[in-house]
């Protein structure tokens, strides 16, 4: 087994992608995985604000020369891409729910996270992106006794990567 080059244990000692989740993550290379181009799940259908949806991960794209490509799984028009040509998965948020059986897309998008974490590709997901993984993975995604809404200081374990800042967050959604 060969050993995470910036300290850890063995790498499969790690849950799944959990040695890739640690304070620089979007570096170009870690633990052995060169990312030069990220896939970007997002959840709009329209062509013309998907880049737009991206917010915060552009600077650290840019920075990296990280290439990206942006899909929706939510508009039926669209092919799912390779697996294959990318290094890096990315989910972002939704306001839908991942145990909600009648969103029409779920199941496909579900199984396409379930297979890129079968491949072992690095993921990351963000807010229902992580929900999506975390159901892929078995775990258990439930509504909130009450909604979370607000203001909130999120602060990076490596603020020149992502700096520190004060977020607005929606939460309906708890994984247990």
């Amino acid at each position: 087994d060969a050993a995470c080059p910036h300290g850890g244990d063995e790498l499969s000692t790690h849950p799944p992608f959990q040695h890739l989740m640690r304070p620089g993550y979007l570096l170009p290379e870690r633990c052995g995985v060169m990312v030069t181009r990220a896939l970007v799940l997002v959840h709009d259908p329209a062509h013309g604000r998907r880049n737009r949806i991206l917010g915060a991960l552009m600077p650290s794209f840019t920075k990296h020369d990280i290439d990206h490509d942006v899909v929706s799984f939510v508009n039926d028009s669209e092919t799912a891409p390779e697996l294959g040509a990318y290094d890096l998965l990315v989910v972002l948020g939704s306001h839908e729910s991942v145990y909600d059986p009648d969103v029409p897309w779920l199941a496909d998008e579900l199984a396409f996270v379930t297979k890129a974490i079968k491949q072992g590709m690095p993921s990351i997901g963000i807010c229902f992106g992580g929900q999506l993984f975390a159901q892929a993975l078995h775990g258990t995604i439930m509504r909130s006794s009450k909604p979370e809404v607000g203001f909130t200081e999120v602060e990076s374990h490596d603020p020149e990567l992502i700096p520190n800042v004060e977020a607005v967050f929606s939460a309906g959604d708890t994984p247990l």
